[in-house]
């Protein structure tokens, strides 16, 4: 079994960069994550969500 660590990331810090490609990819990864969560969850009323960057590559996100 390998070990990994989990850290936050930080959407604002990434939009503080002034890289003006990587808002937009910012900004329609989160209209893709409120999309899919208003078609799974009919109670969903769209909220905070955090990022979570995996030391194996991995990503995920989660309100």
């Amino acid at each position: 079994m390998t070990d990994f660590t989990i850290t936050q990331v930080d959407f604002d810090r990434l939009l503080d960069q002034n890289d003006e490609e990587q808002a937009v990819r910012l900004f329609c990864f989160e209209q893709l994550l409120y999309r899919w969560a208003d078609r799974l969850s009919c109670e969903y009323q769209g909220g905070l969500w955090l990022g979570m960057k995996l030391s194996n590559g991995g990503f995920y996100a989660y309100p």
